[in-house]
C-alpha cells in the first residue's frame, strides 16, 4: 500500500528507500584505516584558548605517502557515503592544467573503479561513491573503496603528477606512462627519463 510508484501506477518494490547510512559503521571502517601508519585521522580538539578549525567533511584524514602529501575528505550522506582525495598541497597551475585533465581521463579509461579523477579549479581529485547497502553488507569492499584505491592509484602516478607539476613532462608523455602501466603492469623508467 506505501510502494512507491511509477508514472502509470505500477508499484515499484526495488526503489524502496533505505534507512540511513549507520554512521557507526562508517566511523568503524575510518578508524580500520587509520590503524595504518600512513593515514591519521583530523580530530579537532581544542588546546588552551586556541580552537582548532572545523572541516566541513564528516571525517577528514591525511595521507603521507613518500612522495606525495594527500588529504582524505569522507562525507557520510543518508544513502550513501563519499570520499574526496586530492593532492595537498595543490599541483596544478593554470598553465598545466590541460595535461592533468588529459592524465585524469587516461587513468579513468585504464581501470574501472567506484571512484575517478576529476580536474576541478587547481586540484586533481580522486571521487568515490559507495551506497549504504554496500557499507552494511560488504565493508572491507566499501573500506578498499573509500579509502584503499585512491591512494593506491596516486601511488602508480606519482611519475607523470609531480613530472606535470614542475613542468618537466608533457601531456603525452604522462598518458603514456599511465598507458604503458596499465598495458604491460610496469613501467621502466629508462624510457621516461
Amino acid at each position: 500500500e506505501n510502494a512507491m510508484r511509477c508514472k502509470r501506477n505500477c508499484p515499484l518494490a526495488l526503489v524502496a528507500r533505505r534507512n540511513a547510512v549507520d554512521i557507526s559503521l562508517v566511523d568503524a571502517l575510518v578508524r580500520k584505516q587509520c590503524q595504518n601508519k600512513l593515514y591519521k585521522l583530523y580530530e579537532p580538539k581544542p588546546v588552551g584558548n586556541i580552537i582548532p578549525f572545523k572541516t566541513r567533511d564528516t571525517y577528514h584524514v591525511f595521507i603521507d605517502l613518500p612522495r606525495l602529501s594527500l588529504q582524505l575528505a569522507v562525507f557520510v550522506r543518508e544513502n550513501s557515503v563519499m570520499s574526496s582525495l586530492f593532492v595537498s598541497p595543490q599541483i596544478i597551475r593554470p598553465e598545466t592544467r590541460d595535461a592533468f585533465v588529459h592524465l585524469a581521463n587516461a587513468a579513468n579509461c585504464a581501470e574501472v573503479t567506484f571512484g575517478q579523477f576529476v580536474v576541478d579549479d587547481n586540484d586533481l581529485t580522486y571521487l568515490t561513491w559507495v551506497p549504504d547497502w554496500m557499507i552494511e553488507e560488504h565493508p572491507e569492499e566499501a573500506r578498499q573503496a573509500l579509502f584503499s584505491d585512491g591512494v593506491r592509484r596516486y601511488e602508480q602516478m606519482q611519475e607523470p603528477l609531480l613530472g606535470l607539476a614542475v613542468g618537466l613532462w608533457s601531456a603525452e608523455k604522462a598518458v603514456r606512462y599511465i598507458e604503458t602501466l596499465y598495458d604491460q603492469g610496469y613501467v621502466r623508467d629508462d624510457e621516461f627519463e
